[in-house]
Order: structure tokens, then sequence, then C-alpha cells
């Protein structure tokens, strides 16, 4: 069989195992919603346009093609997010896909959504009662970045970590990226700053640390647009020789990989189109069939570098090394 064909067949495979036991357009109790919610906290990040997009397309054809998906983007601001979710109080009961602003912030909108007979389904992050969890193995993202970067360093040297929003995946990459730095004694944590997950912040960030620690030699950064907010504002002050692993798999900084560009060392990539489908068919099962088992899926990363990045599809649909 032709490498295409197999990855083909895989991605096939792939997806009939994710769908439910029979079409979710066959005739049931359940009536299909006309509308249905996106509620995601930063659409100039390429990951949440990517992952929307998926959920749309999926909604389209798993569940009707005359379904509505709003789309709506809080900025990180909980209060914004609070407010959109609410506006869902008088629709009947539909989808409502969430990445929270804060993990534990809307748990009496959830609990009254999911009462009036709403699925709430969180995506990329943990909200405390939503009925399904779908992310990415963030503890593995970080833990798997921090070891490529200490190995990059020969076990030795200044690292320092920027963060972001406290949600739950930032939080899980964070603690990941420490715990498998403690196993290098000679490499120390000196500093760490909030680069607000954007572009502009990581500049900001990252300026801030250089100025604090001139010889710093590696950098964490918990998303790709901050790490490529960091590594400008690196290249800018002279820096070249930094070294910054982080977390998206995002097709800029995989391109960059690709060219060799410094300081960008590694990516661990996520894969939000295959988040979005599995987000609609898991949530549109459990409302068809009435289900309120709480469900937690945990989706695998895939490390790249220099080495493999002229083979990564760019969260197109693609192989999936340990994807089940």
């Amino acid at each position: 069989m032709r490498p295409e064909a197999a990855r083909l067949m895989k991605f096939l495979l792939v997806w009939l195992a994710l769908l439910p036991a029979s079409s979710p357009l066959m005739a049931d109790d359940t009536p299909v919603p006309e509308r249905m919610a996106v509620l995601v906290n930063d659409l100039g990040n390429d990951y949440f346009q990517v992952l929307s997009q998926s959920i749309r397309q999926t909604a389209l054809l798993r569940i009707s093609p005359d379904i509505r998906v709003t789309v709506m983007s809080s900025g990180y601001d909980i209060e914004r997010q609070r407010s959109q979710l609410n506006q869902w109080l008088e629709h009947e009961p539909t989808l409502i896909i969430l990445t929270a602003a804060d993990p534990n912030a809307f748990i009496a909108e959830i609990s009254t959504l999911q009462r009036l007979g709403h699925i709430v389904i969180a995506v990329d992050v943990e909200a405390v009662g939503a009925l399904i969890t779908v992310t990415s193995d963030n503890w593995d993202a970080g833990y798997q970045s921090c070891l490529a970067l200490a190995r990059a360093l020969r076990a030795n040297g200044k690292i320092a970590l920027l963060d972001g929003p406290p949600v739950s995946s930032i939080m899980e990459r964070s603690d990941g990226c420490e715990d498998a730095l403690s196993y290098f004694p000679y490499i120390e944590i000196v500093d760490r700053e909030n680069g607000g997950a954007s572009f502009v912040g990581g500049i900001e960030a990252m300026s801030r640390l250089l100025s604090r620690n001139r010889e710093l030699d590696g950098v964490f950064s918990i998303n790709d647009p901050t790490a490529l907010g960091a590594s400008a504002a690196a290249m800018m002050q002279g820096k070249s020789s930094l070294l910054i692993a982080s977390i998206d798999g995002s097709p800029a900084v995989v391109e960059a990989l690709r060219s060799g560009e410094p300081p960008l060392l590694t990516t661990a990539a996520q894969f939000p189109r295959y988040m979005g489908e599995r987000a609609v068919v898991l949530g549109w099962q459990a409302m068809r069939e009435h289900r309120q088992d709480q469900q937690l899926h945990r989706m695998p990363v895939q490390m790249i570098s220099s080495d493999n990045a002229s083979l990564f599809c760019q969260w197109q649909y693609c192989e999936v090394e340990g994807f089940d």
C-alpha cells in the first residue's frame, strides 16, 4: 500500500472509532438543535481558529447541515465569558463547547445550563462541572518540551519560564516542565514571567526577563504565540544563542523549525482539528443517549523539532503517532 493511502486509511479508521455506533442523523427522540455555541479565549490565536473551524465543520457534518454555530471569544475575560454563557439560558437544549477563562469560575452557570438540558463540553482546558472534557495531555507536553530543552543545554544552564493566564492547561504545562527539570541538578529556573499567551505579551515578558537575566540560556513558553514574541525579543537583543521550547505545533513555529531559525528549539504539537471533532461527536452522542456520566479525554502531543518539522502537517488531517 502506498504511504498516502496508508495514512488515509489510518485517518478513516481513527475517524470511525470516534463516531457513535449509529449515525447521529438517524431519527430518535432527541430534537436536532438549530444552534450551538463555541466559546473560546482568543480568536487571534491560530490554534483557536483551527479548533473553532473543526467544531463548525463537524457539527454541519454530524448533527445537521442547517445548524448555526455561534463562535465567541472572551479574551480571557471571566465576566465576558460568564455573560456569553448566560446568553444560552433562553435557548433550546444544545451543545455548548467551552474553553474556560478560569476552570472554577463557571460552576453555577454550567450547572444551570446542564439542568436545562444543554450539554457543556470543556475543550482545551478544564471547566468544573462540564459533562465532557477534551484536552491535550498538557502535563506531558510541558514535560517533553523541558526534557528536550534540558538535553539541548547538556543538562546545565539557566532557564526562565514564560507562563500565561491561570487556566488548567497552562498550569499543567508549567507543572510538567518543572517536573522534568527537577531531574537536572545543574539546571536552574532563575525567573518567570506571565506572557499573556500572546505574541505581544511574549515580546514584553521576554524583554523584562532579559533585562534581569543577561546570562539566560533557555526559555520554556506555554504556547507558540508567546514563544514567537519571545523569539523576536531575543533576536532584537542579540540573544540568538538562547533556546526556546514551546507548545502548540502552530504553522509559524513549524515553519521556523523547518528553516532552522534561532532561537526556537522545539514545540509539542497539539491537534485542534481532532480535538474539535471529538468534542462534537462525544457531545452529540451524550445528548442523544441522555448520558449523565462525566467523561475526560486526554489527547497525546507530538514533539516537533528541526529533525521532523518537514514531515508535520500543520494541524491538518494527518497521521498522529500515539493517537487512538
